[in-house]
Protein backbone atom coordinates (compact mmCIF):
# COMPACT_ATOMS: atom_id res chain seq x y z
CA UNK A 1 0.00 0.00 0.00
CA UNK A 2 1.38 3.28 -1.47
CA UNK A 3 0.83 6.88 -1.63
CA UNK A 4 0.53 6.72 -4.97
CA UNK A 5 -2.44 4.49 -4.58
CA UNK A 6 -4.86 7.42 -3.58
CA UNK A 7 -5.01 8.09 -7.31
CA UNK A 8 -7.51 5.24 -7.70
CA UNK A 9 -9.44 5.76 -4.57
CA UNK A 10 -10.24 9.20 -6.36
CA UNK A 11 -10.85 7.12 -9.95
CA UNK A 12 -13.08 4.76 -8.28
CA UNK A 13 -14.75 7.31 -6.35
CA UNK A 14 -15.48 9.59 -9.39
CA UNK A 15 -16.93 6.30 -11.24
CA UNK A 16 -19.16 5.71 -8.24
CA UNK A 17 -20.33 8.69 -8.52
CA UNK A 18 -20.62 8.72 -11.95
CA UNK A 19 -22.98 5.49 -12.05
CA UNK A 20 -25.91 6.73 -10.32
CA UNK A 21 -25.27 10.42 -12.17
CA UNK A 22 -25.94 8.51 -15.14
CA UNK A 23 -29.67 7.57 -14.76
CA UNK A 24 -31.14 9.00 -11.56
CA UNK A 25 -31.61 12.29 -12.51
CA UNK A 26 -33.71 11.05 -15.72
CA UNK A 27 -35.49 7.89 -13.90
CA UNK A 28 -38.57 9.55 -12.92
CA UNK A 29 -38.68 11.24 -16.69
CA UNK A 30 -37.70 7.43 -18.09
CA UNK A 31 -40.84 5.94 -15.69
CA UNK A 32 -43.72 8.36 -17.12
CA UNK A 33 -42.42 8.59 -21.04
CA UNK A 34 -41.27 4.93 -22.07
CA UNK A 35 -43.60 3.19 -19.30
CA UNK A 36 -46.23 5.20 -18.91
CA UNK A 37 -46.10 5.17 -15.24
CA UNK A 38 -48.10 7.11 -12.67
CA UNK A 39 -46.69 9.19 -9.74
CA UNK A 40 -47.93 6.41 -7.56
CA UNK A 41 -46.15 3.77 -9.72
CA UNK A 42 -42.95 6.29 -9.79
CA UNK A 43 -42.86 6.58 -5.65
CA UNK A 44 -43.27 2.75 -5.71
CA UNK A 45 -40.12 2.09 -7.84
CA UNK A 46 -38.10 4.40 -5.97
CA UNK A 47 -39.84 3.29 -2.44
CA UNK A 48 -38.65 -0.50 -3.72
CA UNK A 49 -35.34 0.46 -4.51
CA UNK A 50 -34.60 2.16 -1.46
CA UNK A 51 -35.76 -0.64 1.02
CA UNK A 52 -33.35 -3.64 -1.12
CA UNK A 53 -30.68 -1.52 -0.72
CA UNK A 54 -30.73 -0.51 2.64
CA UNK A 55 -31.44 -4.38 3.27
CA UNK A 56 -28.79 -5.90 0.86
CA UNK A 57 -26.11 -3.29 1.63
CA UNK A 58 -26.40 -2.93 5.55
CA UNK A 59 -25.69 -7.21 5.16
CA UNK A 60 -22.96 -7.20 3.02
CA UNK A 61 -21.54 -3.93 5.14
CA UNK A 62 -21.46 -6.29 8.28
CA UNK A 63 -19.46 -8.99 6.30
CA UNK A 64 -17.09 -6.40 4.97
CA UNK A 65 -16.15 -5.47 8.10
CA UNK A 66 -15.17 -9.07 8.80
CA UNK A 67 -13.12 -11.27 6.39
CA UNK A 68 -15.26 -10.22 3.11
CA UNK A 69 -12.69 -8.49 0.58
CA UNK A 70 -13.70 -5.14 -0.47
CA UNK A 71 -12.49 -5.29 -4.06
CA UNK A 72 -14.89 -8.37 -4.31
CA UNK A 73 -17.70 -6.28 -3.03
CA UNK A 74 -16.95 -3.49 -5.10
CA UNK A 75 -16.49 -5.68 -7.90
CA UNK A 76 -19.77 -7.64 -7.18
CA UNK A 77 -21.95 -4.58 -6.73
CA UNK A 78 -20.94 -3.13 -10.29
CA UNK A 79 -21.56 -6.34 -12.01
CA UNK A 80 -25.43 -5.96 -10.51
CA UNK A 81 -25.05 -2.63 -11.72
CA UNK A 82 -24.99 -3.95 -15.61
CA UNK A 83 -27.51 -6.00 -15.14
CA UNK A 84 -30.19 -3.37 -13.94
CA UNK A 85 -29.09 -1.00 -16.92
CA UNK A 86 -29.33 -4.06 -19.24
CA UNK A 87 -33.12 -4.28 -17.94
CA UNK A 88 -33.74 -0.76 -18.55
CA UNK A 89 -32.19 -1.22 -21.60
CA UNK A 90 -34.59 -4.04 -22.98
CA UNK A 91 -37.61 -4.25 -20.61
CA UNK A 92 -40.83 -2.39 -21.06
CA UNK A 93 -43.37 -3.43 -19.13
CA UNK A 94 -43.36 -1.35 -15.70
CA UNK A 95 -44.19 -4.33 -13.79
CA UNK A 96 -41.67 -7.12 -15.11
CA UNK A 97 -39.09 -4.24 -14.72
CA UNK A 98 -39.71 -3.10 -10.99
CA UNK A 99 -38.98 -7.21 -10.11
CA UNK A 100 -35.73 -6.82 -12.22
CA UNK A 101 -33.67 -3.48 -12.11
CA UNK A 102 -34.04 -2.43 -8.17
CA UNK A 103 -33.40 -5.93 -7.21
CA UNK A 104 -29.87 -5.90 -9.36
CA UNK A 105 -29.50 -1.77 -8.57
CA UNK A 106 -29.82 -2.57 -4.83
CA UNK A 107 -26.31 -4.49 -4.65
CA UNK A 108 -24.91 -2.05 -6.80
CA UNK A 109 -25.33 0.25 -4.00
CA UNK A 110 -22.63 -2.03 -2.18
CA UNK A 111 -19.38 -0.13 -4.17
CA UNK A 112 -19.81 3.69 -2.96
CA UNK A 113 -19.91 2.95 0.58
CA UNK A 114 -17.20 0.21 0.40
CA UNK A 115 -15.15 2.37 -1.74
CA UNK A 116 -15.14 4.94 0.73
CA UNK A 117 -14.51 2.16 3.52
CA UNK A 118 -11.45 1.15 1.96
CA UNK A 119 -10.63 5.16 1.50
CA UNK A 120 -11.14 5.47 5.01
CA UNK A 121 -8.80 2.68 6.49
CA UNK A 122 -6.18 3.82 3.31
CA UNK A 123 -6.05 7.81 4.93
CA UNK A 124 -5.42 6.86 8.46
CA UNK A 125 -3.13 3.85 7.62
CA UNK A 126 -0.96 6.45 4.89
CA UNK A 127 -1.36 9.71 6.57
CA UNK A 128 -2.54 9.06 9.68
CA UNK A 129 -6.28 10.74 9.75
CA UNK A 130 -8.89 10.15 7.30
CA UNK A 131 -11.13 13.09 7.19
CA UNK A 132 -9.67 15.25 4.79
CA UNK A 133 -8.81 12.37 2.76
CA UNK A 134 -12.32 11.30 2.89
CA UNK A 135 -12.76 14.84 1.94
CA UNK A 136 -11.25 14.98 -1.42
CA UNK A 137 -12.23 11.31 -2.43
CA UNK A 138 -15.88 13.09 -1.72
CA UNK A 139 -15.28 15.81 -3.88
CA UNK A 140 -14.17 13.81 -6.41
CA UNK A 141 -17.98 11.81 -6.36
CA UNK A 142 -19.44 15.75 -6.26
CA UNK A 143 -17.55 16.38 -9.44
CA UNK A 144 -19.29 12.99 -11.32
CA UNK A 145 -22.30 14.89 -10.73
CA UNK A 146 -20.98 17.90 -12.34
CA UNK A 147 -20.45 15.54 -15.41
CA UNK A 148 -22.94 13.35 -15.45
CA UNK A 149 -26.44 14.81 -15.38
CA UNK A 150 -25.69 17.06 -18.23
CA UNK A 151 -24.40 14.05 -20.90
CA UNK A 152 -26.90 11.99 -19.98
CA UNK A 153 -29.42 14.76 -20.41
CA UNK A 154 -27.77 15.30 -23.48
CA UNK A 155 -27.62 11.60 -24.26
CA UNK A 156 -30.64 10.70 -23.81
CA UNK A 157 -32.28 13.83 -25.60
CA UNK A 158 -30.23 12.98 -28.62
CA UNK A 159 -29.80 9.24 -29.06
CA UNK A 160 -32.41 7.60 -26.58
CA UNK A 161 -32.58 6.27 -22.95
CA UNK A 162 -30.98 2.66 -24.29
CA UNK A 163 -28.03 4.36 -25.45
CA UNK A 164 -27.81 6.40 -21.99
CA UNK A 165 -27.92 2.88 -19.69
CA UNK A 166 -25.40 1.33 -22.03
CA UNK A 167 -23.50 4.10 -21.05
CA UNK A 168 -24.23 3.22 -17.40
CA UNK A 169 -23.50 -0.13 -17.90
CA UNK A 170 -19.86 0.76 -19.13
CA UNK A 171 -19.07 2.68 -16.26
CA UNK A 172 -20.23 -0.69 -13.93
CA UNK A 173 -17.73 -2.28 -16.07
CA UNK A 174 -14.67 -0.35 -15.89
CA UNK A 175 -15.36 -0.14 -12.24
CA UNK A 176 -14.90 -3.86 -12.01
CA UNK A 177 -12.08 -3.30 -14.19
CA UNK A 178 -9.78 -0.99 -12.39
CA UNK A 179 -10.94 -2.24 -8.94
CA UNK A 180 -9.25 -5.89 -9.80
CA UNK A 181 -6.55 -4.46 -11.13
CA UNK A 182 -5.44 -1.36 -8.71
CA UNK A 183 -7.77 -1.27 -6.07
CA UNK A 184 -5.44 -1.63 -2.52
CA UNK A 185 -5.93 -4.34 0.14
CA UNK A 186 -6.66 -2.37 3.11
CA UNK A 187 -7.62 -4.93 5.22
CA UNK A 188 -4.16 -6.71 3.99
CA UNK A 189 -3.24 -8.55 7.59
CA UNK A 190 -6.13 -7.12 9.94
CA UNK A 191 -7.37 -9.05 12.41
CA UNK A 192 -10.99 -8.52 12.08
CA UNK A 193 -12.79 -11.45 14.01
CA UNK A 194 -14.24 -9.86 16.61
CA UNK A 195 -14.65 -6.67 14.38
CA UNK A 196 -18.27 -8.24 13.43
CA UNK A 197 -19.82 -7.67 17.20
CA UNK A 198 -19.64 -4.10 17.32
CA UNK A 199 -22.93 -3.00 17.66
CA UNK A 200 -23.59 -0.15 15.36
CA UNK A 201 -26.89 1.22 17.50
CA UNK A 202 -26.23 3.91 20.49
CA UNK A 203 -27.93 7.05 21.01
CA UNK A 204 -25.92 9.05 19.50
CA UNK A 205 -26.05 6.71 15.75
CA UNK A 206 -29.62 6.35 16.41
CA UNK A 207 -30.79 9.84 16.29
CA UNK A 208 -27.77 10.98 13.90
CA UNK A 209 -29.25 8.37 11.42
CA UNK A 210 -33.24 9.79 12.55
CA UNK A 211 -31.67 13.41 11.67
CA UNK A 212 -29.82 12.26 8.34
CA UNK A 213 -32.46 10.52 7.02
CA UNK A 214 -34.83 13.76 7.40
CA UNK A 215 -32.34 15.85 5.71
CA UNK A 216 -31.85 13.30 2.73
CA UNK A 217 -35.64 13.05 2.81
CA UNK A 218 -35.83 16.49 1.76
CA UNK A 219 -33.01 16.42 -0.82
CA UNK A 220 -34.89 13.33 -2.63
CA UNK A 221 -38.40 14.64 -2.56
CA UNK A 222 -36.55 17.73 -4.04
CA UNK A 223 -34.42 15.01 -6.92
CA UNK A 224 -37.47 13.31 -7.82
CA UNK A 225 -40.22 15.93 -8.09
CA UNK A 226 -37.77 18.80 -9.67
CA UNK A 227 -37.16 17.61 -13.43
CA UNK A 228 -40.93 17.03 -13.89
CA UNK A 229 -42.16 20.22 -12.16
CA UNK A 230 -39.56 22.09 -14.17
CA UNK A 231 -39.98 20.27 -17.86
CA UNK A 232 -43.56 19.39 -17.63
CA UNK A 233 -45.60 21.68 -15.50
CA UNK A 234 -43.62 25.14 -15.61
CA UNK A 235 -42.98 24.25 -19.11
CA UNK A 236 -39.31 25.88 -18.64
CA UNK A 237 -36.06 24.65 -20.73
CA UNK A 238 -36.01 20.68 -20.43
CA UNK A 239 -32.27 21.33 -19.61
CA UNK A 240 -32.53 23.49 -16.91
CA UNK A 241 -32.89 20.54 -14.63
CA UNK A 242 -29.18 19.56 -15.22
CA UNK A 243 -27.76 22.63 -15.33
CA UNK A 244 -29.34 23.35 -11.43
CA UNK A 245 -27.82 19.66 -10.45
CA UNK A 246 -24.68 20.54 -12.04
CA UNK A 247 -24.31 23.74 -10.69
CA UNK A 248 -24.84 22.51 -7.14
CA UNK A 249 -22.53 19.80 -7.83
CA UNK A 250 -19.73 22.02 -8.70
CA UNK A 251 -20.00 24.10 -6.38
CA UNK A 252 -19.91 21.25 -3.84
CA UNK A 253 -16.32 20.54 -4.51
CA UNK A 254 -14.91 23.98 -2.75
CA UNK A 255 -17.55 23.30 0.19
CA UNK A 256 -16.37 19.38 0.85
CA UNK A 257 -12.69 20.22 0.82
CA UNK A 258 -12.96 23.53 2.80
CA UNK A 259 -15.22 21.69 5.27
CA UNK A 260 -13.01 18.95 5.31
CA UNK A 261 -10.03 21.17 6.21
CA UNK A 262 -12.00 22.80 8.90
CA UNK A 263 -13.87 19.63 10.78
CA UNK A 264 -11.00 18.98 13.72
CA UNK A 265 -10.79 22.98 14.54
CA UNK A 266 -13.86 24.17 13.84
CA UNK A 267 -16.27 20.63 15.01
CA UNK A 268 -18.09 17.89 13.00
CA UNK A 269 -21.03 18.88 14.88
CA UNK A 270 -21.34 22.87 13.95
CA UNK A 271 -20.61 21.80 10.20
CA UNK A 272 -23.85 19.74 10.91
CA UNK A 273 -25.75 22.69 11.74
CA UNK A 274 -24.56 25.16 9.38
CA UNK A 275 -25.90 22.57 6.88
CA UNK A 276 -28.54 22.86 8.67
CA UNK A 277 -29.07 26.68 8.32
CA UNK A 278 -28.38 26.76 4.37
CA UNK A 279 -31.12 23.98 3.91
CA UNK A 280 -33.94 26.25 5.22
CA UNK A 281 -32.04 29.00 3.38
CA UNK A 282 -31.97 26.81 -0.05
CA UNK A 283 -35.90 25.48 -0.10
CA UNK A 284 -37.25 29.10 1.17
CA UNK A 285 -35.60 30.79 -1.77
CA UNK A 286 -36.34 28.06 -3.96
CA UNK A 287 -40.34 28.44 -3.26
CA UNK A 288 -40.14 32.45 -3.21
CA UNK A 289 -38.70 32.32 -6.87
CA UNK A 290 -40.77 33.75 -9.75
CA UNK A 291 -41.60 30.43 -11.55
CA UNK A 292 -40.16 31.90 -14.97
CA UNK A 293 -36.78 32.56 -13.54
CA UNK A 294 -34.53 30.41 -15.00
CA UNK A 295 -31.78 32.42 -13.64
CA UNK A 296 -33.00 32.63 -10.19
CA UNK A 297 -33.29 28.68 -10.35
CA UNK A 298 -29.52 27.88 -10.70
CA UNK A 299 -28.49 30.90 -8.81
CA UNK A 300 -30.00 29.49 -5.45
CA UNK A 301 -27.80 25.90 -6.00
CA UNK A 302 -25.08 27.93 -3.90
CA UNK A 303 -27.36 27.12 -1.01
CA UNK A 304 -28.12 23.59 -2.02
CA UNK A 305 -24.15 23.46 -2.53
CA UNK A 306 -23.32 24.40 0.95
CA UNK A 307 -26.31 22.20 2.23
CA UNK A 308 -25.54 18.63 0.64
CA UNK A 309 -21.67 19.23 0.51
CA UNK A 310 -21.67 19.13 4.03
CA UNK A 311 -24.14 16.67 4.52
CA UNK A 312 -22.46 14.28 1.67
CA UNK A 313 -19.05 15.06 3.22
CA UNK A 314 -19.40 15.88 6.99
CA UNK A 315 -22.14 13.54 7.56
CA UNK A 316 -20.28 10.37 6.38
CA UNK A 317 -17.34 11.15 8.03
CA UNK A 318 -19.74 11.66 11.47
CA UNK A 319 -21.07 8.25 11.31
CA UNK A 320 -17.39 6.93 10.73
CA UNK A 321 -15.88 8.96 13.97
CA UNK A 322 -18.83 7.17 15.95
CA UNK A 323 -18.06 4.26 14.54
CA UNK A 324 -14.40 3.91 13.50
CA UNK A 325 -13.85 0.37 14.25
CA UNK A 326 -16.42 -0.75 11.45
CA UNK A 327 -15.81 1.82 8.85
CA UNK A 328 -17.57 -0.68 6.16
CA UNK A 329 -21.10 -0.71 8.38
CA UNK A 330 -20.45 3.12 9.76
CA UNK A 331 -20.91 4.07 5.62
CA UNK A 332 -23.43 2.06 4.42
CA UNK A 333 -25.05 3.17 7.71
CA UNK A 334 -24.90 7.01 6.27
CA UNK A 335 -25.72 5.65 2.33
CA UNK A 336 -28.82 4.15 4.06
CA UNK A 337 -30.01 7.43 5.63
CA UNK A 338 -30.52 8.44 2.07
CA UNK A 339 -31.88 5.67 1.23
CA UNK A 340 -34.32 5.67 3.80
CA UNK A 341 -35.43 9.33 2.99
CA UNK A 342 -35.84 7.90 -0.61
CA UNK A 343 -38.10 5.77 0.98
CA UNK A 344 -40.06 8.42 3.02
CA UNK A 345 -39.86 10.73 0.06
CA UNK A 346 -42.10 8.44 -2.65
CA UNK A 347 -45.09 8.19 -0.44
CA UNK A 348 -45.07 12.15 0.58
CA UNK A 349 -44.78 12.82 -3.42
CA UNK A 350 -47.11 10.51 -4.43
CA UNK A 351 -49.74 11.75 -1.46
CA UNK A 352 -48.87 15.55 -2.82
CA UNK A 353 -49.50 14.46 -5.93
CA UNK A 354 -52.60 13.17 -5.61
CA UNK A 355 -54.19 15.57 -3.44
CA UNK A 356 -52.60 18.48 -5.27
CA UNK A 357 -52.60 17.09 -9.04
CA UNK A 358 -48.85 18.57 -9.26
CA UNK A 359 -45.46 18.02 -8.43
CA UNK A 360 -44.80 21.29 -7.31
CA UNK A 361 -46.87 21.28 -4.42
CA UNK A 362 -44.00 18.53 -2.71
CA UNK A 363 -41.79 22.16 -2.20
CA UNK A 364 -44.03 23.28 1.09
CA UNK A 365 -42.56 20.95 3.57
CA UNK A 366 -39.15 21.12 2.82
CA UNK A 367 -37.90 23.75 5.65
CA UNK A 368 -40.26 22.31 8.47
CA UNK A 369 -38.44 18.73 7.99
CA UNK A 370 -34.75 20.72 7.57
CA UNK A 371 -35.85 22.52 11.01
CA UNK A 372 -37.25 19.06 12.66
CA UNK A 373 -33.64 17.24 11.38
CA UNK A 374 -31.36 20.17 12.43
CA UNK A 375 -33.09 20.32 15.81
CA UNK A 376 -31.94 16.51 16.31
CA UNK A 377 -28.48 16.95 15.92
CA UNK A 378 -28.81 18.81 19.75
CA UNK A 379 -28.88 15.19 21.39
CA UNK A 380 -25.92 14.19 18.99
CA UNK A 381 -22.57 14.16 20.70
CA UNK A 382 -19.76 15.48 18.92
CA UNK A 383 -16.90 12.74 18.42
CA UNK A 384 -14.31 15.25 20.24
CA UNK A 385 -16.66 14.50 23.57
CA UNK A 386 -16.28 10.77 22.87
CA UNK A 387 -12.37 11.17 22.22
CA UNK A 388 -12.10 13.01 25.48
CA UNK A 389 -13.96 10.78 26.96
CA UNK A 390 -11.98 7.54 26.20
CA UNK A 391 -8.80 9.98 27.21
CA UNK A 392 -10.66 10.25 30.68
CA UNK A 393 -11.51 6.56 31.13
CA UNK A 394 -15.26 7.60 31.16
CA UNK A 395 -17.46 4.38 30.88
CA UNK A 396 -19.24 3.51 28.26
CA UNK A 397 -17.41 4.44 25.67
CA UNK A 398 -15.74 1.07 25.14
CA UNK A 399 -17.46 0.47 21.31
CA UNK A 400 -16.76 3.97 20.49
CA UNK A 401 -12.91 3.46 20.85
CA UNK A 402 -10.59 4.59 17.45
CA UNK A 403 -8.79 1.65 15.97
CA UNK A 404 -5.42 0.89 17.06
CA UNK A 405 -3.55 2.00 13.90
CA UNK A 406 -0.19 3.02 16.01
CA UNK A 407 -1.91 4.39 18.85
CA UNK A 408 -4.27 6.89 19.24
CA UNK A 409 -2.29 9.53 20.88
CA UNK A 410 -0.35 9.60 17.36
CA UNK A 411 -3.55 9.72 15.49
CA UNK A 412 -4.21 12.63 17.39
CA UNK A 413 -0.72 13.82 16.69
CA UNK A 414 -0.41 13.76 13.14
CA UNK A 415 -4.19 14.69 12.67
CA UNK A 416 -3.80 18.99 13.14
CA UNK A 417 -1.29 18.31 10.20
CA UNK A 418 -2.81 16.40 7.98
CA UNK A 419 -4.27 18.90 6.14
CA UNK A 420 -1.63 20.68 4.95
CA UNK A 421 0.44 17.82 4.30
CA UNK A 422 -1.96 16.04 2.57
CA UNK A 423 -3.00 19.21 0.24
CA UNK A 424 0.88 19.42 -0.75
CA UNK A 425 1.07 15.74 -1.83
CA UNK A 426 -2.31 15.61 -4.02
Amino acid sequence: MTRQSKYIFMLLTFLAGCAPGTYLPLLSLFLTEKLHASPFEVGLYFTMQAVLGIVVSQVLARLSDGRLSRVRLVQSGAFFGILAALGMIFIRDYWLLLFVAPVCMSVSFVCSPQIFAAGREYGIRVYGDSVMFTSVMRTFFSLAWVVAPVLSYWVATAFGYEYLFSGTAVIFMTTIIMSGLFLPDTKEGKQSGGEERVSIFNRDTTVLFLAVTALWLTNNLYLISMPVYIKNELLLNPYLPSYMMATAALLEIPVMLISGKIARAFGIKKLMYLCGIAGCLFYGVLISLPQTSETGFILVQIFNAVYIGILAGIGMIYFQELLPKVPGQATTLFNNAAATGAIMAGPVLSAAVGITGFYGSSFGILIILTVLATGLLVLVRDPSELRKAEVSGAPGTVSDKAPDNGGSASRDAVSGKFSENFSKKV
